[in-house]
């Protein structure tokens, strides 16, 4: 069962998830007096709310206050791209608005930079590190923002969760994991892990982000807060809100596979129907069918000009943008990129397209580019 509430604007987010918990029967029913309670936001990065990259604090700020009152502590966090470190979460906390957020509400923020190895069990993931925020607590609830993903396609609640694999341990994962359905296979192990902690999983709908996500899309009002304790029906529900093709999302098919969603792709709603979602919040920019590399079925010298013409890459948008910071050679899993004249510079036949390069520059310098012929095969 997946909460469907409609908001007008982030003014509205206090009233929005209070109808929420109403829909699923308040929080005495997934929670106890006393508890300590992560909210586990989407802080990619610094990001000022406006540009719907990270979760919007007031939708942060309204769970945790009525949390507070239920009787929890309440702890506000996340691992944002990048180093996971102290200095690097005060200014996170505050560029995206938390730190005002927790403030008013009565939580407090994450700075336990801490992280453990953790036996996963999981189909490919066995074992990783998980930050101690979310291991040390009695209950999770999950807070992610309607995304567009240029690798993933699309990030809601199961995506959010690579959130608790700390700074740059998420680098060697995408190295690991480097062919899409393995790596949502990795994400859902990862949630399986976490599931019996994880009693809520919220999607902040009132803006998401269309096109060129997780970080240089668009901002695009669907008016929608969802909640559900499961996560793979609230990312189901938010999909087709924006329209997206079911078929083309790889984690949709392979947690269909593994007996997570129901193969018919449906979904029960209470509060409101998808039926009556209205066409304007349709996405226009859902990305095509992401395939595996081809780097398999195509001859070794052809690949380069393969790569150019059949799969998005990045490059940069203007050399004058580049300030040379390195950020993204030191978070490209495949040490594709290298830097000439102090301007990033990409190898393509290294690049296993994760795009992290993009997720962690802050001068928004990098390009994600889609070939026409891409898009003509993909359709």
């Amino acid at each position: 069962m997946v909460s469907l509430v409609s908001a007008n604007g982030y003014e509205d987010a206090q009233a929005a998830i209070d109808t929420t918990l109403a829909n699923l029967g308040g929080f005495g029913a997934y929670f106890e007096v006393g508890q300590r309670v992560l909210i586990k936001a989407n802080l990619l990065g610094k990001h000022v709310p406006e540009k719907a990259v990270t979760t919007h604090p007031a939708l942060i700020e309204a769970p945790a206050r009525r949390l507070v009152e239920f009787g929890c502590e309440v702890i506000i966090g996340d691992s944002p791209a990048g180093a996971y470190t102290e200095s690097k979460l005060t200014g996170v906390y505050k560029g995206t608005g938390m730190t005002a957020a927790v403030e008013k509400s009565g939580a407090s923020l994450n700075y336990d930079c801490g992280y453990r190895e953790v036996e996963i069990g999981g189909k490919l993931l066995k074992k990783v590190e998980v930050i101690t925020a979310a291991l040390d607590v009695d209950a999770i609830i999950n807070f992610c923002k309607l995304k567009t993903h240029e690798f993933t396609g699309y990030s809601g609640c199961v995506k959010n969760l690579y959130g608790v694999i700390p700074g740059r341990i998420k680098i060697q994962l995408h190295a690991s994991y480097s062919a899409i359905n393995n790596f949502c296979d990795m994400l859902i192990d990862l949630e399986r892990y976490l599931a019996p902690k994880i009693k809520l999983h919220f999607i902040d709908g009132i803006v998401g982000m269309d096109g060129a996500g997780p970080l240089d899309g668009n901002p695009h009002f669907v008016g929608k807060v969802l909640a559900s304790p499961d996560p793979y029906l609230c990312d189901l529900a938010a999909l087709k809100i924006v329209g997206a093709g079911l078929d083309s999302m790889p984690l949709i098919e392979r947690a269909v596979e593994r007996g997570l969603i129901n193969k018919e792709l449906e979904v029960d709603t209470v509060g409101e129907s998808l039926t009556d979602t209205p066409q304007a919040s349709k996405y226009k920019s859902i990305p095509v069918r992401l395939h595996e590399p081809i780097s398999a079925r195509v001859p070794k010298f052809l690949l380069k000009p393969a790569y150019r013409l059949l799969t998005k890459y990045p490059r940069l948008k203007s050399k004058r943008k580049c300030v040379g910071c390195n950020k993204c050679s030191e978070h490209c899993p495949a040490a594709a990129v290298e830097f000439k004249k102090g301007k990033a510079k990409f190898d393509l036949i290294k690049c296993i397209r994760c795009y992290c390069c993009s997720e962690v520059c802050e001068f928004h310098a990098i390009k994600i580019v889609t070939p026409i012929l891409y898009k003509t095969m993909r359709k």
